[in-house]
């Protein structure tokens, strides 16, 4: 065995019988129908050293990969399913729902759909038997995952695990239909204020409302993307408690600074050396 390999593995690597390092990672729960694997692996190496250098890289590929399947929509995946099984016509008439019933081109959906439908999510399938595709919502989901994509243009330091928090918070407060389906123009001050009494059940006031301050930023960065004239109830929420306190740090004002240091003249300093 390396000696130099410590007992406790970094996070997601782990040792085969063989010797060898592997990545293991498990599939989040929301993107187990359009990943069809519990678990990916992938190689890191066959020493430690090796496996230490390739893990950063391995673990940026598949956050993307998981970032990536999160930013497709129903619409976009049931469009290029249209495309790939059944060419650019049917697409079309798929996008323009100018599909009749009575027309042989519906059977066409309805076999596609039939053939599909363990192994995409539900709103494709739907798509595809309904053989019109329809926008993705803008739900908050929708929005926590357009807002990570921007900031995470510039870095991601921390913000995707601050968002699959959100996420589940969101969902146990809301519930995941609403969280996942309601258009930002049908939430209510009532759905942000449940949200808000959910986390100070459980963290400080000043903690809330950081984690408001994220929502209310990112559904900003879309209503102002999309050009959305609506009112955004994630705002100015009232959070009892929060804000400054007897303990916090406060800056330091001119009648401090002015009490606290004395004109030099008025010092009487010691002599440390006498005249000879």
């Amino acid at each position: 065995m390396d000696q130099t390999m410590p007992l406790k593995l970094p996070r997601y690597m782990f040792r085969r019988a063989n010797g060898s390092f592997r990545y293991k990672r498990n599939v989040p729960k929301d993107l187990r129908t359009v990943i069809p694997k519990a678990t990916v692996y992938r190689q890191l190496g066959n020493t430690y050293q090796d496996a230490l250098r390739a893990l950063p890289k391995v673990h940026a590929e598949i956050e993307a990969l998981f970032d990536l399947e999160r930013r497709i929509t129903d619409e976009d995946r049931a469009k290029a399913l249209v495309r790939e099984r059944l060419g650019e016509r049917h697409q079309s008439m798929f996008i323009d729902g100018a599909v009749d019933p009575e027309w042989p081109e519906y059977d066409d959906f309805q076999e596609l759909a039939e053939d599909v439908e363990h192994a995409v999510p539900k709103g494709v399938t739907q798509q595809l038997r309904a053989a019109s595709s329809t926008p993705a919502p803008m739900s908050l989901s929708r929005v926590l995952e357009e807002y990570y994509a921007y900031k995470a243009e510039e870095s991601d330091n921390g913000l995707r695990t601050r968002i699959d928090r959100l996420r589940k918070d969101l969902i146990l407060s809301l519930g995941k239909n609403r969280f996942e389906w309601t258009e930002l123009k049908d939430l209510t001050r009532a759905d942000a204020n449940s949200y808000r009494d959910l986390l100070l059940s459980r963290m400080a006031p000043n903690s809330v409302q950081r984690n408001l301050g994220v929502v209310k930023a990112a559904i900003n960065h879309v209503l102002l993307e999309h050009d959305l004239d609506l009112r955004n109830v994630f705002q100015a929420i009232k959070i009892k408690g929060a804000g400054s306190s007897n303990t916090d740090r406060l800056p330091i004002t001119d009648e401090h600074w002015s009490r606290s240091h004395l004109p030099l003249r008025a010092v009487r300093l010691p002599r440390l050396y006498s005249s000879s």
